[in-house]
């Protein structure tokens, strides 16, 4: 080693001392002396020697005011510093303040600075490590547009203009990855491939051009399916193999493309049968990745597990691919996976492309409407969709399947062909609904791990027990939202929220633990049950189409052993008896819009932990697209639900309930207990209208004219912040103060309205009482909804006239509503369930008015 009085950096450390602190042309030597402790880092990775390098290079920065020449120098070697920090340590507070500095250097490197593009490059750069952290497609798109400006400026011919290609395609790869976007993910294929040609054999960027794009290429195979981009991604990865052999000083950089290529050799296998003339090839290929990188494998001797690593060299799925390693007498390699039987090659050959394509598209389908992560409920482990995929075509099942066609014939009768491989492929995974507790694993802690071999906690043996019924049940896979979704993930996330319904529907049975009713409970317990009372189980019971209710020790609940507890007679009748569901929406529930009001009866007694959450659980059950933003509130969640609904819908329903107003519209309660109990309208013991009176000449016409208005008029609908409906409205014509009645928690008045009787309210709000003459005007209306015009389903003979007048002489729920500026209104004393009767006489009849009003 070298004597460290003549280390480049020991005597530039000398140096700077020569120069008093703040002197700013010690700032020189401090970034040289920097750039000497970042290089005997590279040669020796002392991290300390990075640390002192990044204190060297800030010092300067501090003493280079903003006018300063070496300023911009000195803010770019602080940013490299802390990026090579970032690579090492892991350090998010290291990459975020290189972001802020390459910002600040490109804000001093103007457009026509000679370096602007290495400003460019770098700062795109540390976006695509940010991306790579919290996956916020606002930073990737950031990366690539920065990077875009970086390549524009790096013309045909410049040295750095390869990485800047490879980089743009990465980066555009990265947005697929998020978006799916086939158009994005051709992009970056070109773009590498521009990059590869421009690096021969030799280069210093070949290699990573060669990873890079057999990585694009391999994922424009699984959307694609097509076998010229399989074998290209299979010749480009033996190539990097090749330029990296062992004992290479660069090859731990690519051990990742062994594990690429083991997978793509794969999936050649699965195309080639015995005999085949690359098959020998890809075998011997294949052994050879095998033998550099341990594997995963049980090994089992007497039956007790002794490793959980696979020997090198060895592949469960394909037997016949060994690397020469002899497996100790006595041991046997647990295999987890069927072995493959491979289609032979002239048989494939007789399936039509298009079949083929159709095979593809509905297991895609399928695929689409699973979690995007599963737990195997065999092996205990997370898998994706890429190994779901990989475990659907490697199995003797879809192998069985070509061959059918293959031998049979495929015919033209393509729907045939559809059902078939839906049937064959219908996903078989299992959902679970519980209680979460206090140690619930999540999931960071159990990704790549065995659930059944970690260190056993409640929520561990929670996991556990839901994946072995499930197996029982022949479900390979098991889903829970405790450990199945990434929650640092906003996007998956949101997807998880707007998805969770259609994953319990199509699930092939909901598991469900009640933590707190113990096995020796008796019939009618589950009415105590806190399952029954949190707003997410709600979806969880109203989704699946099957379900098993097990008990605090995992028993089934009174031991009924039934199939599907949702066609148990006596349970069906214990679930109508918590819930107050009817028995036909618990066992064929549809979502949508449709009895709007009773859905948010059934919501309206549960809780969640988070106050949103009242209102996204309820997305799937009313079929509802929403973006979720935590930190809003419950109240402003519940007034967005209930436009969406308003909007799609029309139902005025809505509307019914008394309590609390919510800021975001005057008609939507604060909170969804409002609708927990259905307003009731007392009988009517007025005089009904007599056929005598419709044939009153004025008030026939009155009645037809408003008949023909009411069905012309358009249904109600929501554009935030405002509610359009139509009304039957009746002009209040005084309001009288009842201080006598009064408390101190209700005022006490008689409204007088246009047609109406005189109706009392008692309300927590104060009205301006006086005649219509007060400054404040208001108006009580009937909101119109299309039923006040059926007809029976076979006709009565009845005169439409007649009908609606017996309708409209019957008590009806009134929404008492102050007229604002501009003919805007908005709905006051909300807190009391206002019932109005109108007045037939053939005067006030001819007095009812329709109008479209605006509430805000």
């Amino acid at each position: 080693m070298a004597d460290p009085d003549f280390d480049q950096a020991t005597l530039l450390r000398k140096e700077s001392d020569h120069y008093q602190p703040g002197d700013p042309k010690r700032s020189t030597v401090l970034i040289n002396l920097a750039r000497a402790l970042h290089q005997r880092f590279k040669d020796n990775k002392v991290l300390s020697d990075l640390d002192e390098a990044i204190d060297a290079v800030r010092e300067a920065v501090r003493i280079c005011p903003s006018e300063h020449p070496t300023r911009s120098l000195a803010l770019h070697e602080l940013a490299f510093h802390l990026h090579t920090r970032h690579d090492s340590r892991s350090s998010v507070a290291d990459l975020e303040e290189a972001i802020a500095l390459n910002r600040e250097v490109l804000e001093l490197h103007k457009p026509g600075y000679p370096h602007r593009d290495i400003s460019l490059y770098n700062l795109a750069q540390d976006l695509w490590g940010k991306f790579k952290l919290d996956n916020d497609i606002e930073v990737l798109e950031q990366a690539i547009t920065y990077n875009e400006g970086a390549l524009e400026l790096r013309k045909p011919g410049h040295p750095h203009r390869p990485i800047t290609l490879c980089n743009q395609g990465t980066y555009l790869q990265g947005k697929f990855m998020l978006a799916g976007d086939v158009e994005v993910l051709e992009q970056a294929i070109t773009y590498i491939r521009e990059a590869l040609e421009l690096c021969p054999k030799g280069h210093r960027y070949r290699p990573l051009c060669l990873s890079n794009l057999a990585t694009a290429l391999r994922s424009r195979y699984d959307v694609k399916g097509s076998t010229a981009d399989l074998e290209e991604a299979i010749a480009l990865r033996r190539e990097n193999l090749e330029l990296h052999p062992s004992g290479h000083r660069d090859r731990i950089k690519y051990l990742k493309d062994l594990d690429g290529a083991i997978s793509l050799y794969r999936e050649a296998l699965g195309l080639c049968s015995p005999g085949h003339p690359s098959r020998m090839t890809y075998i011997n290929e294949m052994s050879s990745c095998l033998r550099a990188k341990p594997t995963k494998q049980v090994i089992t001797q007497g039956g007790q597990p002794v490793s959980d690593n696979y020997p090198s060299g060895v592949d469960p799925q394909y037997p016949e691919v060994h690397g020469g390693h002899e497996q100790k007498s006595g041991a046997s390699i647990n295999v987890p996976y069927l072995q493959t039987v491979i289609l032979p090659e002239e048989m494939r050959r007789n399936i039509p492309s298009h079949v083929m394509e159709i095979i593809r598209d509905v297991i895609y389908d399928t695929l689409s409407t699973m979690p995007p992560r599963l737990l195997d409920t065999h092996t205990g482990r997370i898998c994706d969709k890429t190994v779901h995929k990989s475990r659907v075509e490697s199995s003797p099942e879809y192998q069985a399947l070509l061959l059918s066609i293959a031998c049979y014939g495929s015919t033209q009768d393509t729907t045939h062909i559809r059902t078939m491989v839906s049937n064959h492929f219908q996903c078989k995974f299992a959902t679970l609904s519980h209680r979460w507790g206090t140690d619930e694993p999540i999931l960071a802690d159990i990704r790549g791990h065995d659930i059944f071999r970690m260190p056993e906690t409640e929520g561990l043996r929670k996991l556990r027990k839901f994946c072995e019924i499930a197996a029982k049940n022949g479900c390979t896979w098991g889903w829970s939202d405790t450990c199945c979704i990434d929650k640092t993930n906003g996007v998956e996330v949101q997807q998880a929220i707007g998805s969770m319904f259609r994953w319990y529907r199509n699930s092939a049975m909901t598991i469900v633990h009640l933590r707190d009713i113990p096995s020796a409970a008796p019939a009618g317990a589950l009415v105590h049950s806190s399952w029954f009372k949190r707003g997410w189980t709600l979806q969880e019971l109203l989704a699946p189409r099957r379900m098993q209710f097990y008990t605090q020790d995992w028993s089934l609940y009174l031991d009924r052993e039934s199939p599907n507890h949702k066609e148990d007679s006596i349970l069906l009748s214990e679930l109508e008896h918590a819930t107050g569901i009817p028995a036909q929406f618990l066992t064929s529930f549809q979502p949508g819009t449709q009895d709007v009001r009773s859905r948010l009866e059934w919501a309206s007694t549960r809780r969640t932990k988070e106050p949103e959450d009242i209102a996204y659980s309820l997305l799937g059950i009313f079929k509802i697209s929403m973006y979720v933003q935590y930190g809003e509130g419950a109240e402003q969640a519940l007034g967005r639900l209930l436009g969406k609904i308003m909007s799609q819908s029309g139902d005025v329903s809505i509307l019914e309930w008394v309590g609390e107003a919510s800021s975001f519209h005057s008609c939507f309660p604060a909170s969804i207990t409002s609708y927990k109990h259905p307003l009731h309208i007392p009988s009517n013991d007025a005089e009904q209208p007599t056929i005598s009176l419709i044939w009153k000449p004025c008030v026939s016409r009155a009645l037809r004219k408003l008949h023909d208005v009411l069905a012309t008029v358009p249904r109600a609908r929501f554009s935030d912040p405002r509610l359009t409906v139509p009304c039957i409205v009746h002009r209040v014509k005084a309001i009288t103060a009842n201080p006598a009645l009064a408390t101190n928690e209700q005022y006490v008045y008689t409204i007088q309205a246009l047609g109406l009787q005189p109706t009392e309210i008692k309300s927590s709000e104060r009205l301006m009482a006086g005649s219509g003459s007060t400054s404040v005007s208001y108006v009580l209306v009937r909101i119109y909804y299309p039923g006040i015009l059926e007809n029976p389903p076979n006709g009565d003979g009845v005169d439409p006239t007649w009908r609606l007048m017996s309708k409209l002489a019957k008590p009806f729920t009134a929404l008492l509503l102050e007229r604002l500026f501009q003919n805007e209104y908005k709905r006051v004393a909300s807190s009391c369930h206002i019932v109005a009767c109108i007045d037939a006489s053939p005067k006030n009849i001819t007095r009812c008015t329709v109008k479209v009003l605006d509430i805000v």
